[in-house]
């Protein structure tokens, strides 16, 4: 009995060294569908995305434009400030080798480049297992950048990144959503090439580079700015000087 046990024991640690062998020099596209629900959970926008990654890093971006995901809602498209497919949509760049992850996103209303370290998240992984498409994940949770998320990653596909700032599983995540229904990540496709392809970080286009602190901080000036000018109107006194983040990363930049 112990032998048969040792035999399968040594089987499996080949299978699994053999996959990760494979992953040294593939590169992978995963397709996804990015659902927001910041104010009504009714109205849900979804924006089609792309992550390209490999075993040095990943990259996401949009690839299409903002849709409703119910065709029957007949509300106003929200699209936000400063918006368009790549030059300045939310674009998310992580480096495995460097431990770094380079973002375009706002700052209050502004967009900018954030340029940081990339920081461990704390997932708590569950023994639970769910098919999407062929391929079999497994169900992990963790609090991130002010949510608490679920999140399904592929053990086959022993990549530690995922969709958006999402990374450090031990296979890539294809899907994930926060407990309150306003963020999903919904997996589409992922294909997988026998080569791998480049990876470069974002742009500028002239932006603004932070880091994740001085970022905040720049968005705090920003909104000390706007209040200031709404103060300075005749009629108004005072006003509300907590704005909260309206963005998938929740951030009250005003407490």
């Amino acid at each position: 009995m112990n032998q048969i046990i040792r035999v399968i024991s040594l089987i499996f640690l080949v299978s699994i060294l053999s996959l990760k062998a494979q992953c040294q020099g593939f590169s992978g596209v995963l397709k996804y569908q990015q659902i927001t629900a910041f104010v009504d959970t009714a109205q849900k926008y979804a924006i089609p995305f792309e992550l390209n990654f490999n075993q040095y890093g990943s990259y996401s971006r949009p690839i299409g434009d903002i849709r409703k995901l119910n065709l029957s809602d007949t509300s106003k498209i929200f699209v936000p400030i400063g918006y368009s497919r790549e030059k300045k949509g939310n674009v998310v760049y992580i480096d495995f080798i460097n431990k770094r992850m380079v973002s375009r996103q706002k700052a209050d209303i502004e967009i900018v480049l954030v340029d940081d370290t990339l920081q461990p998240i704390d997932w708590q992984i569950s023994n639970e297992q769910k098919l999407f498409g062929e391929l079999r994940c497994q169900k992990a949770t963790a609090f991130v950048r002010g949510r608490n998320y679920t999140a399904w990653f592929a053990p086959a596909i022993p990549i530690r990144t995922g969709p958006w700032k999402l990374h450090g599983l031990p296979g890539l995540i294809v899907e994930a959503y926060d407990d309150k229904g306003h963020v999903r990540f919904m997996f589409e496709s992922v294909k997988l090439l026998n080569e791998t392809t480049s990876i470069e970080p974002p742009q500028s286009y002239g932006q603004k580079i932070f880091n994740e602190k001085s970022v905040v901080e720049y968005a705090n000036e920003l909104i000390d700015k706007f209040h200031k000018f709404l103060n300075s109107q005749p009629g108004r006194e005072g006003g509300n000087d907590k704005v909260a983040s309206t963005g998938i990363e929740v951030v009250d930049y005003k407490k």
